[in-house]
């Protein structure tokens, strides 16, 4: 079974396909507060991008496009290697029936990518998300295996918890971190997650999506390596990679997977 999925992998070559068509984030900053960056933002709730994001997956769902990420639609998937490691890890452990908890996973994005490597399984995909998103997306992209909530209120425990670029957008992560914590999710997943290439401190910046995707800006926390893992002590590093997409002198996209120690 595992060597299955790893077998429908495509390989590491597409990543050079997101590289071309995907233009580098703008950071400013640091900033004080989170208020102070929040007042130099646009944001990312807008129901222009909303829309656009809604109709970019609906054409994945109708089979027109492989997947999309930040409302670009892509005609060959690239899959994430920590997510890919994740997944391996729960299908090894022989889990009949497992959860995954995809916070801040947009309209499934993440979902619709691994859908067809995941088919024989079963599963539940759950996304956590705004409210807007979660209203449009339990009406128009929601299936038998997908569903949107604005908060996870289940009392079963996770089995996977997936970050994919998401939590660094959050004022209150720690917050939200332990509350999911508390769910005892035996892997989690950091994905596309800006952490500084030395020693600085968990910081505060801005940044401006690119104009060519749609037009916002919002604060984001940049994280301290070893500040965020001691959030984690109950889970060891099984793998991390540095994307070699360069965001800024100062810091890069990680991915990270952690697996439960007991």
């Amino acid at each position: 079974m595992i060597k299955t999925f790893i077998k429908n992998i495509v390989p590491p070559i597409l990543l050079n396909v997101y590289r071309m068509q995907m233009h580098k984030p703008q950071f400013a900053g640091p900033f004080s507060t989170w208020c102070e960056a929040a007042s130099g933002s646009q944001g990312y709730d807008s129901d222009e991008i909303i829309s656009k994001a809604l109709a970019a997956t609906l054409k994945v769902k109708e089979g027109r496009a492989q997947f999309e990420r930040d409302t670009v639609l892509f005609e060959k998937p690239i899959f994430s290697t920590p997510i890919t490691i994740g997944l391996v890890k729960i299908l090894a452990k022989n889990e009949r029936n497992f959860s995954i908890v995809d916070f801040g996973g947009s309209f499934g994005s993440t979902y619709f990518l691994y859908k067809n490597l995941l088919e024989q399984q079963n599963f539940l995909w759950l996304v956590i998300e705004q409210e807007k998103i979660v209203k449009l997306g339990n009406q128009h992209i929601k299936d038998d295996k997908l569903s949107f909530v604005d908060a996870y209120r289940e009392e079963k425990m996770i089995d996977f918890l997936l970050f994919s670029s998401s939590i660094q957008y959050i004022e209150n992560y720690k917050e939200v971190l332990f509350s999911l914590l508390n769910k005892k999710p035996k892997v989690i997943i950091l994905d596309r997650t800006p952490f500084y290439t030395s020693s600085e401190a968990t910081s505060i910046f801005i940044q401006h999506v690119p104009k060519e995707i749609y037009q916002a800006s919002y604060p984001t926390w940049i994280f301290a390596k070893n500040e965020f893992q001691e959030l984690l002590s109950d889970y060891r590093v099984v793998y991390s990679e540095k994307n070699p997409d360069q965001l800024d002198s100062r810091f890069a996209y990680m991915g990270y997977v952690f697996e439960r120690k007991n």
